[in-house]
């Protein structure tokens, strides 16, 4: 659940601090798009432990850079997938918390 939120948050970051510095051009937000991709790509397939942060880095940076046909006007879609990731986890914690398993009973 940590990797989730983290991946999908770094993604995000990435997202609206190349859309703050770079704007609307499509060259430079191409290449932050390609480099975004690699990294998380590289981090899915490393030996670290932590390869799902990849996977939501490079979802969260696809959800916030990418909106369609035209240049991005709305960094909506992006805190919308976060959100939505929060009360994913939250609810996971809940269930955890008030219906656990059989063997995760302490003693």
């Amino acid at each position: 659940m940590i990797h989730r939120a983290a991946g999908c948050l770094l993604g995000s970051a990435v997202a609206l601090a190349s859309l703050s510095a770079l704007g609307d051009t499509l060259l430079p937000s191409l290449l932050v798009l390609s480099v975004g991709v690699l990294v998380g790509h590289h981090v899915q397939n490393g030996r670290n432990g932590v390869s799902y942060v990849g996977t939501q880095f490079v979802l969260g940076l696809l959800v916030t850079l990418v909106q369609g046909p035209g240049p991005i006007t709305d960094i909506t879609p992006g805190l919308e997938r976060f959100v939505g990731i929060l009360i994913g986890v939250a609810a996971d914690c809940l269930l955890i918390i008030f219906w656990p398993l059989k063997g995760d009973k302490q003693q």
